[in-house]
This record gives C-alpha cells, sequence and structure tokens, in this order.
C-alpha cells in the first residue's frame, strides 16, 4: 500500500472518530466518516474537500473542522471553509473566505481546539491578520485597538476559546507601548513590561510572541512560557503560573521544548483550583 492511502486511510479513520466525540456518552453509535478528502462537503453546494486543516469539539457537544475547498467540477477556486455543527447533526458550512465577503477574508489561519459554542476564529484578510469572534473583528492587524493605543501587527496566534466563549490570544503591537502580550478579548492579561509572579525581571519586548500558554476551561487561571529580560540569558523562559503557592519554573537554555508540557500544566491547574 502507498504511502498516501496509508495517509488517507489514517485521516479517514481520524474524521470518523471525530463523529464519535460529537455524540452523547450514552448514546450507542456508529462511526462514520464526516469529511472525505476529495468527495462533495456537505452542506456547500458545488464544492469538495481539498485537505482537512484541524478538526475540533466543543462545549457544546458539535465539532468544527478547518477545511480547505475546490469546485466539486473543475478543482479550481480554492477556498478555506469552517465546516460542522455546534450540537447536532446538521454539519453544514458555516465561513467561508471571500474577498467579497463582509471581512474579505481569504485564509482561515486557526481555529481553537474547543470552544463554547461560539464561532471564533484566526484568518486574514489580504495580508492583515484578525481575530473574530461570532462575525465581530475583535483584534485586526494595523488598527490601533491594542495597549495605550497601540496597532497590531501580524502576530496574532494561539487562539484559545474558555467555557464563557472569550476568545484568548498572543499579539504583538506598536506604538508608544510596544511589545508582546496575552489578551482576552481586547483586556490584556500580561503585556511587555510587566512583573508577572515570581519571576525575576520583566517581560521581554523583544523578539516573537512569547513561545506558548494554556488556561482553564473556566478562563479562571493560565500558565505560559513568557521571555523575561533577567535570569541565565536576556530571553530566558520561565513558565509562569497564574496560581498563588506555585513557583515558577525557569526553563534551561532550549528550554521552549518543554512547551509541550503546558496541557498537561494547565489540567493540573484546573483540578487544584476546581471545588
Amino acid at each position: 500500500m502507498s504511502s498516501q492511502h496509508s495517509s488517507f486511510r489514517s485521516l479517514t479513520a481520524t474524521v470518523a472518530l471525530a463523529g464519535v466525540l460529537a455524540a452523547p456518552l450514552r448514546a450507542q453509535v456508529t462511526p462514520r466518516a464526516l469529511l472525505i478528502v476529495q468527495e462533495p462537503l456537505a452542506g456547500s453546494p458545488g464544492r469538495k474537500v481539498n485537505t482537512i486543516e484541524r478538526i475540533a469539539p466543543n462545549h457544546a457537544g458539535g465539532v468544527l473542522a478547518s477545511v480547505s475547498t475546490n469546485d466539486l467540477v473543475t478543482s479550481n477556486d480554492p477556498r478555506d471553509v469552517i465546516w460542522g455543527s455546534f450540537g447536532d447533526t446538521s454539519f453544514t458550512r458555516l465561513v467561508r473566505t471571500d474577498p467579497s465577503g463582509p471581512l474579505a477574508l481569504s485564509a482561515i489561519d486557526e481555529i481553537p481546539a474547543e470552544n463554547a459554542g461560539v464561532l471564533a476564529y484566526i484568518a486574514r484578510s489580504g495580508p492583515d491578520a484578525l481575530v473574530v469572534r461570532d462575525g465581530a473583528v475583535v483584534a485586526r492587524e494595523g488598527e490601533p485597538t491594542a495597549p495605550g493605543g497601540a496597532t497590531w501587527t501580524s502576530d496574532l496566534v494561539g487562539l484559545k476559546v474558555d467555557a464563557a466563549g472569550d476568545p484568548w490570544f498572543r499579539g504583538r503591537y506598536l506604538g508608544a507601548s510596544s511589545g508582546v502580550g496575552l489578551f482576552r478579548g481586547l483586556a490584556p492579561v500580561f503585556v511587555a513590561g510587566d512583573t508577572l509572579m515570581g519571576m525575576p525581571g520583566t517581560v521581554d519586548q523583544g523578539g516573537a510572541p512569547f513561545p506558548g500558554y494554556d488556561v482553564t476551561e473556566d478562563g479562571a487561571h493560565w500558565l505560559a512560557v513568557v521571555r523575561s529580560t533577567a535570569g541565565a540569558g536576556r530571553h530566558s523562559p520561565a513558565c509562569v503560573p497564574d496560581l498563588p503557592g506555585r513557583d515558577v519554573q525557569h526553563l534551561p537554555p532550549g528550554g521552549d521544548r518543554f512547551i509541550r508540557a503546558l496541557g498537561r500544566l494547565g489540567r493540573d491547574a484546573e483540578r487544584v483550583h476546581r471545588p
């Protein structure tokens, strides 16, 4: 069997699994494929699936997918699509790229791993990045809605949505106050120059947005790998928990590889603070 066929079978199995996860745990269901590459896209007449970028469940019992599509007949006219359902079996196209549409979307960059029944994503409008929640732009590259009236740059990444439906993202901004930060909507959680609990120095203003973060499901607590202005090196990363009594974990050179531990740390944090 060719590697291409092997990859296709693996992909189909993954999509079928998403169909099982979308159903209530008590129900007896038969796994079925929701999306198949080169097959028609349900709820989007005249379109077929080209690639499946990401599949994500949500807190409302549904599933979303980021999909690239082509014209069903000609295989031309490529468009990115967010497809899925928020809690039933009526799977359909929810968002598509369209230069002539209200947001003039040209590409879908990210959908969150989970959501609370809200449609949040990071996309492109021409060259500009934007964070969108239920059709409304939260932050857009080039607009002066960052801290202190600063302007957002293209580094709008790392989208997450908590159980309240609030979008979290990492962003870089330029202006009288320039730097990077973690944001919940437009409210800064921390930004460049802030002093964080137990971390020497302050959040560094240089370099790309800090490597990674996680947030508890209820949005009450977060953890982040933050580059500080102090430590073993100017950009020494530290894993900073928003948790009283927890020590900052200073990472060794090359410590960015420990970012993958954030998911586990986030779940630990949630268990600690769950009543």
